[in-house]
């Protein structure tokens, strides 16, 4: 089990709000987690390259549309606006 400090830690990382009740609940969870992890280290995987790709093509943006952007159009829907961006409430 990870004790209730590490997972008010990863919590807090995570930008997530926890209470006792649910540490409770976290923490066996977390700590099934990371338990399952470290078996994995256990595994021999000597002679075996690591797979970033499988060797497929992998499209990370979708190909050009020739729809060009026209900000009068797209900001209709937007709550709020400025200029030719959407206006977004301020995150600090």
């Amino acid at each position: 089990m990870v004790d209730a400090a590490t997972v008010r830690h990863v919590a807090r990382l995570a930008r997530l709000g926890v209470d006792d009740a649910t540490l409770a609940v976290i923490g066996p969870q977390l700590g099934a987690i990371i338990e399952m992890m470290t078996s994995l280290s256990a595994v021999d995987t000597t002679g075996i390259a690591p797979a970033v790709l499988s060797g497929v093509e992998t499209r990370y943006r979708a190909p050009d549309t020739g729809v060009e952007w026209a900000p009068a159009a797209h900001l209709e829907n937007a709550p709020e606006s400025q200029g030719t961006a959407f206006r977004v409430p301020r995150v600090v």
